[in-house]
């Protein structure tokens, strides 16, 4: 019988004379003392020249060996923990491109910065400095810091609108030097960024100014927090859109509009109002929310670790606190507002719908409903009441839907989310769906 070979693990070899000996001093191998990872550019910390670097791992640590023609061979640490360098790449993914690059490559990295081309990632965090004095004198300083200029406001205004321009909004801006709290205008340029598109805003200090100057930590405290609406990150067309469709669509006025106009009245003034909340919302919705909403919405950002039930709680609070304080004056002008409108117009001008034809009570109806405000429940018994007296029922449900969905007061209030120009397009594009659904209604 033939003896099965042996597996590769069991197999044997004799070695040669020459492989068994001790191997020569001379000839022998050796590996380098640290572990190749990765090729890049670097600087040279002495004379700032672009020079080629090699990125090693030794001892646990990851380095930079880079050679400078003029100052020889470099070594500089770029992290203390390797196992930590390497676990990140996990968390790598394709860069955010900004909406505008500043400037071309012709030279290379980093050479070329501003951000160029060939720059993978927007700019996540950006620094701007405004001065180049300060008021300590520490033997080590990252910015090399002492007696230098401070930066115009005209100058640092330009920076700001560079971001935003670059970014859309800017998602951190720290304001840096030097010392920026001694700049003259500081408190000008917090002033200056809060009405821009930024949605963090922080000054790097070392605290002298502000741990001596009471009357100066007072002025920053207005400046304090975050973006509320571009932080809570809420897509606007939605949002919009339950704008228009929460007050004209609830069960209870279906059910009474079913009682009251019959089964097809109702169903079809349901889908009007999904259709006209939809198309609105749709139309809003397509502009960048950064170009939308305004930039003063501001809430505290003191907020601890998430997770927990008592700090959404304390977050909620201290979001209706905040935006209270900013909408209640608002808010009273505009129900004063809407309580003269409904005091002041003449039960007659409504009840004069009745006698206009449907091409001109349809948008005269919806205009005069965009400016009166009241609840859809309270409408249908005033709907039917105008049909008793004459007044078709397209008119009728245009007017309905008209005061139930839009008013003067909303409009005061939606100016202090939005900007001008999507108010005015938020109204135009509500009318002019009414008007058009108050013509279809025709074939119902």
């Amino acid at each position: 019988m033939r003896k099965p070979k042996a597996s590769l693990s069991e197999q044997t070899t004799t070695p040669t004379q020459a492989e068994s000996s001790v191997e020569d001093a001379s000839t022998a191998r050796h590996d380098r003392p640290y572990i190749y990872h990765n090729f890049t550019n670097s600087l040279c910390h002495k004379c700032l020249k672009v020079v080629s670097a090699k990125v090693i791992l030794q001892d646990n640590k990851v380095y930079l060996l880079k050679t400078c023609p003029e100052h020889g061979a470099l070594r500089t640490l770029l992290s203390s923990d390797a196992s930590y360098y390497l676990s990140q790449t996990q968390y790598n993914k394709p860069g955010t491109l900004p909406r505008r690059f500043q400037t071309p490559v012709e030279k290379g990295c980093p050479l070329d910065c501003g951000l160029c081309t060939d720059h993978e990632q927007h700019t996540c965090l950006a620094l701007i400095e405004i001065t180049e004095a300060c008021n300590l004198r520490c033997p080590t300083c990252f910015a090399d810091s002492d007696i230098g200029r401070y930066s115009p406001l005209d100058e640092v205004e330009r920076m700001l609108d560079t971001i935003v321009e670059n970014e859309g909004y800017a998602d951190v801006v720290q304001i840096s030097g030097g010392e920026p709290t001694i700049h003259p205008h500081i408190l000008e340029i917090l002033e200056l960024a809060k009405a821009k598109r930024i949605k963090a805003l922080m000054i790097n200090t070392n605290g002298v100014r502000i741990a001596r100057d009471e009357d100066f930590v007072r002025s920053l405290s207005k400046f304090k927090g975050n973006l509320g609406m571009m932080e809570a990150d809420i897509p606007l067309g939605p949002a919009v859109s339950f704008l228009l469709a929460s007050p004209t669509i609830n069960l209870g006025a279906i059910i009474l509009l079913f009682v009251v106009f019959g089964w097809r009245i109702a169903v079809f003034y349901m889908c009007a109002c999904l259709l006209a909340a939809v198309l609105v919302g749709w139309a809003i919705g397509r502009i960048p929310r950064e170009m939308a909403l305004r930039d003063y919405l501001w809430f505290l950002e003191d907020e601890p670790a998430a997770g927990e039930y008592r700090v959404a709680l304390r977050k909620a609070v201290v979001l209706g606190r905040q935006l209270t304080r900013k909408f209640l004056p608002w808010l009273a002008l505009a129900t004063l507002g809407g309580i003269l409108i409904d005091t002041l117009v003449p039960t007659s001008t409504v009840a004069s719908l009745s006698t206009l034809s449907i091409g001109a009570g349809i948008p005269v109806a919806a205009l005069l409903g965009s400016v009166i405000y009241a609840d859809i429940l309270l409408l249908i018994p005033v709907g039917y009441a105008l049909v008793q007296h004459g007044a078709s029922i397209p008119v009728v449900l245009t007017f309905m839907l008209a005061a139930s969905g839009l008013s003067l007061p909303e409009m005061v209030v939606l100016g202090r989310v939005l900007r001008l120009p999507l108010v005015l397009l938020f109204v135009g594009a509500t009318v002019a769906i009414y008007v058009l659904v108050g013509f279809v209604f025709l074939w119902v």
